[in-house]
């Protein structure tokens, strides 16, 4: 199986919308994995850790599984957008090496870490002893929604 396309859950989108996820005060953090995931259920509750999200996290000295915390996340609407805003838009991994297909984007403060998003990177991508940074869209935060 292939990471799946970039992806925003909708059954956990549906949580953030209702309330039951909080943007401002949840602590949301984003993982990396290979290339080598099952299929996906972009409908279903998906949570980091069990089935899909439960393997093929890649490993290495300096990486912790479960990835990095993103900081000062927060929703704003306005005109019909949603946009999840995020003003350390980088992470960065030091002294790595490994294979990196895409992320998941998850919330680490509920009871189960919901899945919010999947992000594929459009192809593999590779560091060895190095720094592995990923750069969010700056103009769109970590993702944008008209409605």
């Amino acid at each position: 199986m292939a990471f799946p396309s970039s992806y925003v859950n909708g059954d956990t989108l549906k949580e953030t919308m209702e309330g039951s996820a909080n943007l401002d005060t949840d602590a949301f953090k984003v993982a990396l994995f290979t290339d080598s995931l099952a299929t996906a259920d972009k409908n279903g509750v998906e949570t980091y850790g069990v089935g899909v999200w439960g393997s093929n996290e890649v490993t290495s000295a300096n990486y912790t599984a479960g990835g990095k915390a993103l900081t000062n996340v927060s929703q704003t609407a306005a005109a019909g957008n949603l946009v999840i805003d995020d003003s350390a838009l980088n992470l960065v991994w030091t002294s790595v090496t490994f294979t990196a297909r895409g992320c998941a984007i998850y919330n680490d403060t509920a009871a189960t870490a919901h899945l919010h998003a999947a992000v594929n990177f459009g192809s593999d991508l590779e560091v060895s002893d190095g720094s592995f940074t990923v750069t969010w869209d700056t103009t769109n935060g970590l993702w944008h929604f008209t409605y």
